[in-house]
């Protein structure tokens, strides 16, 4: 299922922003979410007991967080990120090695 850049559907899942931003795609029809909330506990449920667990636990944490709202510095900055990313100016592996040897305070 492919949907167009800011095609809306609208979340059925109380833990969700009323507009769900998923690959690329803007979200506000009701029931596409609840379909692709299926399809994720139908294919968690093909799982290990404990990875099963592990998943619960991440969706009722997710389910009581609150929602971020990004101020318009960051949306900007996400952007440019994204642009970036469109580009291909991504980081080297090296780059990214030496960042993660640096010491952390």
């Amino acid at each position: 299922m492919s949907f167009a850049k800011g095609q809306a559907v609208e979340s059925t899942a109380p833990f969700l922003c009323e507009n769900l931003l998923h690959n690329g795609a803007l979200f506000s029809q009701r029931g596409l979410m609840a379909k692709l909330l299926d399809q994720a506990v139908e294919t968690a449920r093909r799982l290990a007991p404990e990875r099963q667990d592990e998943i619960a636990h991440m969706m009722l944490f997710y389910a009581d967080a609150p929602v971020i709202q990004l101020t318009p510095e960051e949306e900007a900055d996400l952007a440019a990120a994204d642009e970036e990313i469109a580009r291909g100016d991504l980081a080297t592996d090296e780059q990214v090695r030496a960042l993660w040897a640096k010491p952390r305070p």
